[in-house]
């Protein structure tokens, strides 16, 4: 994980990529919406045609309130939570979607049910995370899912996912 950042920071800081660029922000830049469940859902919850219309809408980032550099919009109380959220690419010069993590605990992330990146342990600040080469395969200019699952660990439990790109 941490040699991934590296990776990312050196390309970035070389000038390969010139500009990060936002297209679900985080809570730390702005309230964004998502689909919420603390009750397991089916086993195909993260496929794009699975029907979230029944679970709650709710401001990210989900957790425990307090805790350093959290911007907890929506209490997270259970063992476990599931998340949605549809989203289109920008359509002109955008390289493949890069995440921006801060959880606590282990979170599994799903690009239109390709999983996109599994983080075991806790991140506790925002984290730059590559997406798993099959997920990005699965991004198209419109109607892509990004679906999220987070178990708690103990105290301060925390989830806020955003995605980003970068420009060509």
């Amino acid at each position: 994980m941490a040699e991934e950042n590296k990776k990312l920071y050196a390309a970035f800081e070389a000038g390969r990529r010139q500009e990060l660029k936002t297209i679900i922000p985080t809570a730390r830049e702005e309230k964004t919406f998502w689909r919420m469940t603390a009750k397991k859902p089916a086993d195909d919850w993260a496929s794009p045609a699975f029907n979230d219309s029944e679970w709650r809408k709710s401001a990210g980032g989900f957790g425990a309130i307090g805790g350093e550099g959290r911007n907890v919009e929506t209490a997270w109380t259970s063992k476990q939570i599931w998340l949605r959220k549809k989203f289109d690419m920008p359509e002109s010069n955008c390289a493949e979607p890069i995440l921006s993590v801060f959880h606590n605990d282990s979170a599994e992330i799903y690009i239109n049910g390709v999983i996109a990146a599994s983080e075991t342990g806790a991140i506790n600040g925002y984290a730059l995370i590559p997406v798993e080469p099959d997920a990005v395969k699965s991004v198209k200019p419109k109607d892509n899912v990004i679906a999220v699952t987070c178990k708690a660990g103990g105290a301060w439990q925390y989830i806020d996912v955003g995605v980003e790109y970068y420009l060509q």
